[in-house]
């Protein structure tokens, strides 16, 4: 886009529904958008179960948040009121169909992003084919394309008026901030193929517990019984936190982590958008498409990896991940190896 362009740009809408991860990543797109175009006003388009996620952005100066469920009135009037937002540019990061059609129903002038059919390609010009190009080039490509030569870190503010809150509940959990790791033995429901055994998980945080870390075990409703199994094979006593802490608190928890050990999933990129350092299992996936930036992988040599199945038998690439290995790696990023 050219100089002139970009003059003329005073309203932006940033286009992400999800995943949860993929929303935090999006905080990198909003800062570089900001810094892309300074005069202009941002907005970000989401799904409500991720509002959390960007509420506290004070680079926004509003977010919209998708209906739930399948109402087909409830959208209309949805992609109604953007359309009356008048924005000049659209930059769709989710590149699903629905959301390509979101971005056309602004009628915004610009619109560009991500996009994965032919109406995305016919749609978003300049747009980016996510087919062909890994997912962690996605987001420096589309901006690339605006004239940003490189991205904005991720970073996950937190408003002013919420920290004594948060620090007054992390301060009843009795942890001592930078002596404690945090766990995320959980992964979603429809990715089993993720799972390391909890019963590694188990042993790696009992030889961190046996270095003087305390253990938090984090995750979402779904993951309770991975961290209560966890929390039972241990056999030192642990904080179990997990479908107890909303996502600031979640936030809050990562900030002040000395480390992080998870399966291939969300907490990883809100471990990269706080700075802390995350050990990341990963076995079906592939660490050099998926890894944020920080982390470190450990993944086992295996013939069949990565193959992207969400269902397998034999489970071979987590299996075959040690926990010396997992320690090991963990203790070197904690600086006591």
């Amino acid at each position: 886009m050219n100089t002139e362009g970009i003059s003329l740009i005073r309203r932006i809408l940033l286009i992400k529904t999800g995943a949860f991860g993929d929303v935090v990543a999006a905080s990198s797109s909003i800062a570089t958008a900001a810094r892309l175009f300074p005069s202009a006003r941002l907005f970000f388009l989401t799904s409500r179960s991720f509002l959390p996620v960007v509420e506290d952005n004070p680079l926004l100066s509003g977010v919209v948040c998708l209906p739930d469920g399948h109402n087909p009135y409830a959208l209309f009037l949805c992609l109604r009121h953007l359309r009356r937002q008048r924005f000049d540019l659209v930059v769709d990061l989710k590149g699903s169909v629905k959301t390509t059609l979101y971005a056309f129903a602004t009628s915004a002038r610009w619109r560009t992003g991500l996009y994965d059919s032919f109406a995305g390609k016919l749609l978003l010009r300049p747009g980016v084919d996510k087919r062909v190009h890994p997912p962690q080039q996605l987001a420096g490509l589309v901006w690339a394309a605006l004239g940003a030569r490189q991205m904005e870190p991720m970073s996950l503010p937190v408003a002013p008026s919420r920290m004594p809150e948060l620090t007054r509940w992390f301060s009843s959990l009795g942890l001592s901030a930078g002596r404690y790791v945090l766990i995320h033995p959980c992964a979603s429901p429809e990715w089993d193929t993720k799972r390391w055994p909890e019963t590694r998980f188990a042993d790696a945080a009992d030889r961190l517990a046996d270095r003087g870390y305390d253990i938090v075990l984090i995750g979402d409703r779904a993951g309770k019984q991975s961290s209560e199994l966890v929390a039972s094979r241990m056999r030192h006593p642990s904080v179990n936190l997990t479908g107890a802490t909303d996502f600031h608190q979640l936030a809050w928890l990562m900030k002040n982590a000395a480390l992080l050990i998870s399966n291939d999933s969300g907490p990883v990129s809100v471990a990269a958008a706080c700075g802390t350092p995350a050990v990341v299992l990963f076995g079906p996936t592939d660490p050099k498409k998926h890894l944020p930036p920080g982390a470190v992988p450990v993944c086992a040599a295996v013939p069949c990896a990565p193959c992207y199945r969400k269902r397998c038998r034999r489970m071979t690439c987590m299996e075959a991940i040690s926990v010396d290995l997992v320690v090991s790696t963990a203790l070197r990023l904690l600086g006591n190896p």
